[in-house]
C-alpha cells in the first residue's frame, strides 16, 4: 500500500483506494467514544419513541373498552 501525507494533518491518503487514514490514535479514540455515544443516544430515544407509542396503543384500547361499555 501507498501512502500520501495530507499537509497540516495527522492524515494519511491510501492512493489505491482514496481512503483516509488517521494516524492519531487519540482522535480515533476519541471517535470511537463519541461513535459509541452517539449510538447510545439513538438507541435510548427509539426507546422512548417506542413506549410512547406502546402508551398510546394503551390509551386507545382503553377508550375503545370505554366506548363500547357505554361507561361514561
Amino acid at each position: 500500500m501507498t501512502y500520501v501525507n495530507i499537509p497540516d494533518t495527522t492524515l494519511l491518503r491510501d492512493v489505491y483506494s482514496r481512503a483516509l487514514i488517521e494516524t492519531d490514535t487519540t482522535k480515533k479514540e476519541e471517535y470511537k467514544v463519541r461513535s459509541a455515544q452517539l449510538t447510545a443516544q439513538k438507541k435510548q430515544q427509539e426507546d422512548i419513541n417506542n413506549l410512547k407509542s406502546d402508551m398510546e396503543e394503551i390509551k386507545n384500547l382503553l377508550k375503545g373498552l370505554i366506548n363500547q361499555n357505554g361507561i361514561s
